[in-house]
């Protein structure tokens, strides 16, 4: 016998709003007019409804053993074809959201607001307890079991629609409000964005709670499981959904009763509805996330990590309802099954990038693209930001944010024009797919279907093939560097040992000294967490496969191949890294004592420490490709379900289910995809625009807002890029600063090798070893030992390859002038800053007598980092003089550059160049071949110079390592002075009297704030 359960029956209408319910529908009735039938159903319901007011507390308390009774009696307030009052039915929707306009028939979500509310939500709870009641009399009533998954679905899909259509107060979409202009006028879009994504977002939720509420109610019975479990356990796979209808005659919106598919509906709804929840949220995030406001990514994160573990739940209690069940053959369930673990991969993915603070555009903090200069532009253009800053002007006919702003008014047209017929959801879904595949082929180099689809890999030049050679690129140079650094190491243990143990020797910094041993162990540590993170990336390289066995690629796999482990180590590594910076420039000022060639072993620890940060950088590097690349994957499995969603053969079945929403218009989607390139040349710009001043680019008052570089995350359409892009014109227009030029020799005998003729007197000549035999007596000079290392690092066929860094002073030079200062680290002179390359000769002084020849060819790479002085002179930290803060600032040297062949941008790691050398007798004689300007605007301080010079071309002997002497770089470079000349201010004689003057130190432009 079932029993009651007392907390199921407390959802009951009270007797006077029953008989209100009732007597309504009595009223309607009656006013329909007076024939037999209408009669008929007035005297019925009125004697139903006399019967239930003689019962206390429940509407059906007579009829309730009788399910056809129940049936009718809740159809008869839910749906339109069998209500009295057709107009209060709740779910009239299903027959009126369609109509039948001059054009055609199509879904008029706008209305369905009206259609479905807070009155109609009532009338369904109503409903439903009274089909409780009944269900609790008749317990196998399949009728009454079927009606109660009926409500819940249609009531579930009313919901859907809502939140899938969700409007603002002014009627807009999120891709309408996504084109602005914000409500406030002095705010952005993405605040109306976030807002109605939340919106919609609380909807999603309440609209699925109540949907999954099913499998655990027990509908007031004490069966195990719950009643509502096995109700849908059940029924759901024999429940097939039927079209749309409109009209008085219930016209089928495809013209024909065929089933869209055989049964599962309410599980193919349910999963949809899992599926558009977890596109909101992660919508939702990532607008706080680019938003950034103070708890933004706090909440995003949190809102990320939830959803997901809803999503992976829910789905895993839908699906375990059904162990046996293939999704591909049951019609529906493969596309939301899949939609679902889409949804999942990029809230994952989402929640990743926030704790790896990984930059939104995916780039890596220090990332710069430097250019010559664009077609058609001047000669004389020197700095980046100007030729963008040309490049992107809205009046130029090739401008990306003209192009934007073009497709942001075709866009915003197009909403008057899409009205949702068949014939136009049609053509839009076939402009998705084409737009899909073509965005496939980007990433994959093939088309769904080809053979190669599956190998990306494989296909150079696509954009996941790049991301897996970026990695390799970024895990390669951890591993030379690894090798440098123990080769240096070992020649800093036999110059040292020559006069002592390196235990008992000692860098001196000011009045304060740290072990030689301790420094050391400071560079290695930095190497060992380059290795680390090198060894975590080994799990994706290419072997044999897209990505090897340990990687699937599944959604949001690869996202995982870089574990909480390898994140957190990357985290601390940006922490370690900035350390290790200052510990570098602290070394300027460092000095070795009571050793021989003391010169060369600074020389020799100044390249360890350069190669160390060289590997910190490429291992943080190295996590932000690994998430570029999980981003790539994720997007390739998007893209996949878009085309698997908007084939034309389901059409007519998305047309037919108002469920399904058009997420966005073609004309949308590229208006859409314009932002986001513009956004990114933006990014470009602002970048070259804090290079160029050496200095962030931030709260700059413009337009009655404050504008930074991170305000470029927040901007949604091409408006706002507009306004982002004339701001920064403006905050370049008031900075002038005064330069100068310098001419500086740079020798890589000396400057880099560390091989000098003679002490410091100038007097006694220095000997050193053999580089080709270290443990040998040092007895050769230092021409001759720089001539023995050269050739060390001759290739198999005589080109002598050398890697060098020039972030380093020269004595007496303006090279990369840094502070003067005395014993107490107190500064005597400011330097320079901002010091970069106009142009560059090289010379290699020598005899020469074995040829006839003035010139010579090689190559020239600049490479690894490049470093900037920053305005105000660094400070030594209290208690570290081995670390000076704030000194310079890094730069990333990756060379970007259009490749014409694939119509796609590419990378180098080192921007090269040919090059021609001279050959003179003369040292430090300015050499008379053409200047090498292809190294313009880039600093003069880069940790990864690689020159090539051959000894033999195309079989002739051209250069005979005996007879060079030593290879010189001649840098004519400009640079300002870290206290501004006195002609940069106004002037005593122009004063007025009384009237003070103006400080001789002022703060540079960007430290203010224009407000």
């Amino acid at each position: 016998m079932k029993t009651l359960n007392p907390k199921n029956i407390t959802n009951r209408k009270s007797t006077q709003s029953h008989a209100n319910e009732l007597a309504h529908r009595a009223n309607a009735t009656t006013a329909q007019g007076c024939s037999v039938g209408s009669m008929s159903r007035i005297c019925s319901t009125l004697l139903f409804c006399l019967a239930w007011l003689a019962c206390s507390g429940s509407a059906l308390a007579l009829g309730s053993t009788d399910e056809a009774a129940v049936a009718d009696y809740v159809k008869d307030i839910l749906y339109w074809p069998d209500a009295a009052d057709q107009n209060a039915a709740a779910f009239r929707y299903k027959v009126l959201l369609y109509t039948n306009e001059t054009s055609g028939v199509r879904a008029n979500t706008a209305n369905m607001g009206t259609l479905y509310g807070t009155a109609e939500r009532t009338r369904a709870q109503n409903a439903e307890s009274d089909l409780r009641d009944g269900l609790i009399q008749n317990p196998s009533s399949l009728l009454l079991q079927n009606l109660l998954l009926d409500l819940y679905y249609d009531r579930l899909a009313a919901e859907l629609i809502l939140a899938g259509n969700m409007r603002s107060t002014d009627g807009r979409t999120a891709d309408q409000m996504r084109m602005g202009p914000a409500t406030v006028a002095s705010g952005l879009v993405i605040d109306d964005e976030i807002n109605l994504h939340e919106q919609a977002l609380e909807a999603y939720q309440s609209a699925l709670a109540d949907g999954v509420s099913l499998l655990s109610d027990s509908l007031g019975l004490t069966n195990s499981p719950p009643a509502g479990y096995a109700i849908f356990k059940n029924l759901v796979p024999t429940r097939g959904l039927e079209p749309a209808t409109y009209g008085t005659n219930l016209v089928s919106v495809t013209g024909s009763t065929t089933l869209l598919f055989d049964g599962y509906k309410d599980l193919v709804l349910l999963l949809n509805g899992l599926r558009d929840y977890g596109r909101e949220a992660e919508a939702a995030g990532r607008l706080k996330t680019n938003r950034n406001n103070a708890g933004d990514r706090a909440e995003a994160k949190t809102l990320a990590t939830d959803a997901a573990r809803f999503l992976f739940l829910q789905q895993a209690k839908l699906l375990g309802l059904f162990p046996n069940l293939d999704i591909d053959d049951a019609s529906g369930l493969a596309e939301a099954s899949k939609g679902v673990a889409v949804s999942l991969a990029a809230l994952e993915s989402l929640a990743q990038s926030i704790r790896s603070g990984s930059s939104l555009l995916g780039f890596e903090d220090d990332f710069l693209m430097l250019v010559q200069k664009f077609t058609g532009q001047s000669a004389d253009i020197f700095d980046s930001f100007d030729a963008y800053e040309l490049r992107l002007n809205p009046t130029d006919l090739s401008s990306p944010l003209r192009y934007a702003l073009s497709l942001q008014d075709s866009a915003v047209a197009s909403y008057d024009d899409y009205r949702g017929y068949q014939d136009q959801l049609e053509t839009q879904l076939s402009y998705i797919t084409e737009a899909a595949e073509d965005r496939l082929y980007q990433l994959t180099g093939a088309y769904p279907g080809d053979p190669e689809f599956e190998r990306p890999d494989a296909n150079e030049g696509c954009e996941i093939w790049m991301q897996l050679k970026s990695i390799d690129i970024a895990k390669l140079q951890i591993q030379r560097n690894r090798a440098e650094i123990s080769n240096l190491e070992e020649e800093v243990r036999i110059e040292v040992e020559r006069s002592q143990s390196v235990q008992s020797t000692f860098v001196y910094y000011g009045n304060k000294q740290a072990s030689l041993t301790e420094w050391i162990g400071h560079i290695n540590a930095a190497q060992a967490f380059a290795n680390e993170l090198a060894a975590a990336a080994d799990g994706i390289s290419v072997s044999g496969g897209f990505l090897s066995a340990t990687v699937s690629v599944s959604p949001g796999a690869a996202a995982h191949a870089v574990n909480s482990v390898v994140q957190a180590a990357a985290e601390e590594g940006k922490g370690q890294l900035e350390a290790d910076k200052e510990r570098l420039a602290a070394q300027e000022n460092a000095k070795l004592e009571n050793i021989e060639n003391a010169a060369k072993v600074e020389t020799l620890m100044l390249g360890m420490k350069t190669l160390a940060i060289d590997s910190q950088e490429a291992a943080i590097l190295l996590t932000q490709e690994l998430g570029r690349l999980a981003a790539l994957i994720g997007e390739k499995d998007e893209l996949e379900r878009t085309l698997a969603e908007s084939g034309a053969s389901l059409a007519g079945r998305y047309f037919a289910d108002p469920v399904h929403h058009l997420r966005s218009q073609h004309q949308t989607l590229l208006a859409n995809l314009s932002f986001d390139e513009a956004q990114k040349w933006l990014y470009f710009m602002a970048r070259a625009l804090e290079y160029k001043w050496n200095t962030p680019f931030m709260n700059y008052f413009y337009l009655g807002r404050k504008w930074s570089t991170g305000t470029l995350y927040k901007l949604r359409n091409a408006d706002e890029l507009e306004q982002m892009y004339n701001a920064m014109a403006s905050f370049n227009s008031l900075v002038q600063l005064p330069s100068d030029d310098y001419f500086d020799w740079f020798s890589v005998k000396e400057d880099f090798l560390g091989y000098y003729e003679f002490d410091d007197t100038g007097t006694n000549q220095l000997f050193y070893t053999d580089p080709a035999n270290p443990d040998a007596p040092a007895t050769n000079s230092a021409t001759m030992a720089f001539r023995s290392y050269l050739r060390t690092k001759q290739d198999a066929i005589g080109n002598i390859k050398l890697t060098f860094s020039t972030r380093r002073e020269i004595p007496g030079g303006t090279f990369y002038r840094g502070a003067r200062r005395d014993a107490n680290n107190n500064v005597l002179s400011a330097g320079l800053f901002l010091d970069k390359i106009k142009w560059l000769k090289i010379n290699l002084p020598g005899n020469h007598s074995d040829t006839n020849r003035t010139q010579l060819a090689g190559e020239l790479s600049y490479g690894g980092t490049g470093l900037i002085r920053n305005f105000d002179v660094g400070t030594f930290h209290p208690d570290r003089l081995d670390r000076l803060q704030n000194e310079e600032t890094a730069y990333s040297t990756r060379y970007w550059y259009f490749h014409a062949p694939s119509a796609k941008w590419r990378f180098s790691e080192a921007l090269s160049s040919p090059v021609t050398m001279q050959l003179s007798a003369d040292p430090r004689v300015p050499p008379t071949v053409s200047e090498i300007d292809i190294f313009k605007e880039r600093s003069v301080a880069a940790t990864g110079w690689k020159l090539t010079v051959p000894t033999e071309d195309l079989g002739v002997p051209v250069l005979n390592i005996d007879e060079l002497d030593d290879i010189e770089l001649y840098f004519y470079h400009y640079a300002v002075s870290r206290q501004l000349p006195e002609s940069s201010y106004s002037t005593m004689a122009t004063m007025a009297e009384g009237e003070k003057a103006a400080p001789r130190v002022i703060p540079f432009p960007y430290n203010l704030r224009y407000e």
